[in-house]
């Protein structure tokens, strides 16, 4: 194998972001807005999207292209719960939050299934819901609890015994699980990028390139860059893993976190067919270092780990 293609066998990014055909410029000079955005995944274009649509004037400012980060190049999942640590949320916050957080990514799910067909957002997305996979003895407590106390809240979750995920094709390393039935997966970057797109035909003003080095707090805040500044009336942060760390008191809140994937090429009908798994709904594992795997709608196997 030569270096070239062992080259384009790894992407450090990931083969679901990729640079925009169309990007924009770096921010340059002195700028005013209702609000400052800073950091273009999902939350910063999702709210500067809202924003604009309510009337307000918005600068998106985007250290690399929006997209670059955690949000092009996640796993895919959509899940409306909190997998296995519903249980550690009702134990440590009792009930009435813990569901109260449930119920939250419910309705996150609700709204990303609406903005994806309202935006017309091809990417990819399959809604066929996740199962929370247990590895272990020591997972049936957890995933057993959480199922029982979301269901008794009404919120669509269910138990599933070894019996069950041998109905589904399931490997026998998957003993029992949660069911989740509503969300499923997507392609995340696909989803960024329709999410960018909408964003700037609404006329959010977007600054790719353009990192934030310093913030100015008080009634008009300011934001510093290497070019500029961007004066607002409100400042949201929507970073992530590449936010300065003392960006807004970012520092000694982070928790570095890695994740490797890998995505197949497709699969022919033969060992698509070997591998079971019918349904295709998202699984990801209970245990701490959590696999997950999904099958994308042209046939490839996706999956990685923390």
């Amino acid at each position: 194998m030569t270096e070239s293609k062992a080259a384009g066998i790894y992407d450090p990014i990931g083969p679901w972001s990729r640079s925009p055909l169309d990007p924009q410029p770096a921010l340059v000079g002195d700028l005013k807005a209702d609000v400052a955005i800073v950091g273009g995944g999902y939350l910063g274009l999702s709210a500067a999207l809202r924003l604009r649509r309510a009337g307000c004037e918005v600068a998106l400012l985007e250290q690399s292209f929006c997209g670059a980060g955690a949000s092009g190049r996640n796993a895919g999942h959509l899940t409306p719960t909190i997998g296995k640590d519903v249980y550690t949320c009702l134990r440590q916050w009792g009930v009435e939050r813990g569901l109260a957080l449930a119920a939250f990514a419910e309705a996150a799910v609700d709204a990303t299934e609406a903005r994806i067909a309202a935006l017309n957002i091809d990417c990819d997305y399959v809604g066929n819901g996740n199962i929370v996979a247990g590895l272990h003895p020591a997972h049936r407590k957890p995933l057993e609890a959480a199922a029982a106390a979301m269901s008794a809240a009404g919120l669509p979750t269910s138990f599933l015994e070894d019996r069950d995920l041998r109905a589904r094709g399931l490997p026998r390393a998957f003993r029992f699980g949660l069911l989740e039935r509503r969300g499923g997966h997507l392609n995340p970057g696909k989803y960024a990028r329709g999410l960018r797109f909408a964003a700037l035909a609404a006329g959010v003003k977007i600054f790719e390139h353009t990192a934030v080095t310093g913030v100015r707090e008080g009634p008009q805040p300011r934001l510093r860059t290497a070019m500029g500044h961007v004066s607002a009336k409100q400042v949201l942060i929507a970073t992530n893993a590449y936010v300065q760390p003392d960006l807004a008191g970012a520092a000694g809140r982070i928790l570095p976190l890695r994740v490797t994937l890998f995505q197949t090429e497709p699969l022919s009908s033969m060992q698509r067919q070997g591998l079971g798994w019918p349904g295709g709904e998202g699984v990801y594992t209970a245990h701490e270092i959590m696999e997950s795997y999904r099958i994308t709608p042209e046939g490839r196997l996706v999956g990685g780990s923390k």
